[in-house]
């Protein structure tokens, strides 16, 4: 989608040039092109009119244009005793590393010592499978539904979720098997790829998966639940598990 109202200066070009550098660090997009012929090589510019994927991804302000580009972080000791609460904004790219501060900031912490001279770190959840479902959050979510992204940390669970169901042609029960890589914002996704945050293969929940088990947690569960939710949990008997028995 084009932004009408905005114009070519809406774009922060430090972000880009930050973008360009990670691209060919990564190797996995040369350029050597300069900022504003970038873009418009992307089609993150079209008539000379910044699109909703540009002002997202380098945007002075995004939420400016795009209000609902925030992401609701909250601690919770049950579904009405709120902790602790933020609201991420900024460019969907910082937006994954604020919201992983906020996690890492409520998740318990402990050190194993292995006989390596530095101590193992082990978090209550294993950190690379939490980025990997707010990545996928906020890369693949429905942009045009008004609502924010939401993760939610209670004292036996983490919930990620984000508006917008799985793309047409794929279940939950294919999530569990080797599956095609759908992304809903080619754009976004194609800059995610370049700087190295997400693989367009389809694997990253596979990885989730792994990741959990090999610290003994349950696999992460995934649902389409007023849009789509990922649940990162202690353990599968959880009062809500048992009070469904």
């Amino acid at each position: 989608y084009i932004i009408e109202k905005a114009t070519v200066k809406e774009i922060d070009y430090d972000r880009v040039r930050g973008y360009i550098k990670l691209a060919n660090e990564t190797g996995r997009r040369k350029i050597s092109e300069r900022s504003l012929e970038v873009l418009k090589k992307l089609e993150l510019i079209k008539e000379n009119k910044p699109t909703w994927a540009s002002i997202l991804l380098f945007g002075k302000n995004p939420q400016k244009f795009l209000p609902q580009a925030k992401i609701h972080c909250g601690r919770f000791k049950n579904n009405v005793t709120i902790i602790d609460d933020d609201l991420i904004a900024g460019d969907i790219i910082e937006q994954v590393g604020k919201a992983m501060e906020f996690v890492k900031r409520h998740l318990k912490l402990k050190f194993e010592i292995t006989g390596e001279p530095r101590r193992r770190e082990i978090w209550e959840y294993p950190l690379e499978a939490v980025r990997e479902a707010i990545i996928n959050a906020i890369c693949h979510r429905d942009y045009t539904e008004s609502s924010d992204t939401q993760i939610r940390i209670y004292d036996d669970k983490l919930v990620i979720w984000d508006p917008g169901k799985l793309p047409l042609g794929i279940t939950i029960e294919d999530l569990y098997e080797p599956h095609r890589s759908v992304p809903r914002n080619k754009l976004i996704a194609q800059v995610f790829f370049d700087i190295g945050l997400i693989e367009k293969w389809g694997t990253g929940i596979e990885r989730m998966i792994k990741a959990c088990k090999s610290q003994g947690l349950p696999g992460p569960k995934f649902e389409e639940y007023q849009g789509f939710r990922v649940i990162f949990m202690q353990d599968i008997y959880t009062e809500e598990y048992l009070k469904s028995l």
